[in-house]
């Protein structure tokens, strides 16, 4: 309850600042965690070493600072969000016309589906799709639930409050196939390290183990899967965009295709790079000491993902 009271206070005072003064806040928060040695910034240089190797020094130390800008301007975006009333979220998030139509297509064809969705800075923001879209079919989101249940609680009465079902990762997948069946339609995201029981992918230039999960529900019910994504237009504001995604609803073609989506934006845009979840340990599945260079998992889709490339090696 302690916990949650804090949460309460911290967010209350968020919302009440102004904004250049909050954004001024987040940002000199962020400067500290990507100046000063700490477990974070480690991870965050080492992933951006690693896959932008040709890049100079300068502009890893610049990417870095700027990622941990908008990691702050995330954190702070998750606890002052419950307070924020549906007129405000309308105020901050837009949906730009191709959302729109590709909403549209959903309708008509009243097909259930999968739409996968990368840790931006402001992927939170999706919970109010609802409320800035009334005609939208229903909506769910895998979530991963917290040890602390009053927490838990708490965050799922917040995140639910316009109409968006959360499932839990470790309990609610037969619910989550069931909204699909039904019409609906269930976020994943998908760019994380799935551990032993992931796919393993190239992923920026190295192997990575990726969830298989939206592949699985894409496959089950043969219906198509999008990309989901928030884009930042400024501190706290954002555009969401949907993207059909060019592929075959197979758990493979699903699982190959999104990965490969999400690395050409880091690649092809550095507002999105920084936008990014460097501070993630995405390759977390492959350095563990006592597995080091052997390719071991559950899935492998490395040859597949050099085929989807056009390519006939690993990058290195």
């Amino acid at each position: 309850m302690i916990t949650i009271a804090l949460l309460r206070i911290l967010g209350f005072i968020a919302t009440t600042l102004p904004e250049a003064v909050l954004r001024w806040l987040c940002n000199r928060v962020g400067d500290l965690f990507a100046t000063l040695p700490n477990a974070r910034r480690t991870v965050v240089y080492a992933n951006l070493h690693h896959a932008f190797p040709e890049k100079p020094p300068p502009w890893h130390r610049m990417m870095a600072r700027e990622s941990f800008r908008r990691l702050i301007e995330m954190s702070v975006f998750v606890v002052a969000s419950p307070w924020f009333s549906r007129e405000r979220f309308q105020r901050i998030i837009s949906i730009p016309q191709e959302t729109r139509d590709c909403i549209e297509s959903m309708r008509e064809g009243n097909r259930g589906g999968v739409a996968l969705m990368p840790h931006f800075t402001l992927s939170e923001t999706l919970i109010a799709f609802p409320a800035l879209y009334p005609d939208l079919p229903p909506f769910g989101a895998i979530f991963r639930p917290l040890t602390n249940r009053s927490l838990n609680r708490w965050l799922l009465a917040t995140r639910e409050r316009f109409g968006a079902i959360l499932f839990s990762r470790k309990a609610g997948f037969r619910d989550a196939l069931e909204l699909i069946r039904q019409g609906g339609w269930v976020v994943v995201l998908f760019d994380q390290n799935a551990g032993k029981r992931g796919a393993l992918i190239p992923f920026m230039g190295r192997a990575a183990s990726a969830t298989d999960l939206p592949g699985i529900m894409a496959q089950k019910f043969s219906t198509p899967a999008v990309m989901a994504y928030a884009r930042r237009t400024g501190f706290w504001r954002a555009e969401l965009h949907l993207a059909p995604l060019p592929c075959l609803p197979e758990k493979g073609a699903v699982t190959i295709a999104s990965n490969a989506w999400l690395e050409d934006l880091l690649r092809s845009s550095e507002d999105a790079c920084a936008d990014w979840l460097w501070a993630h340990r995405r390759w977390k599945n492959q350095v563990v000491h006592f597995k080091r260079l052997r390719l071991e998992q559950k899935t492998n889709l490395i040859a597949e993902s050099l085929a989807y490339r056009q390519a006939k090696t690993l990058p290195r």
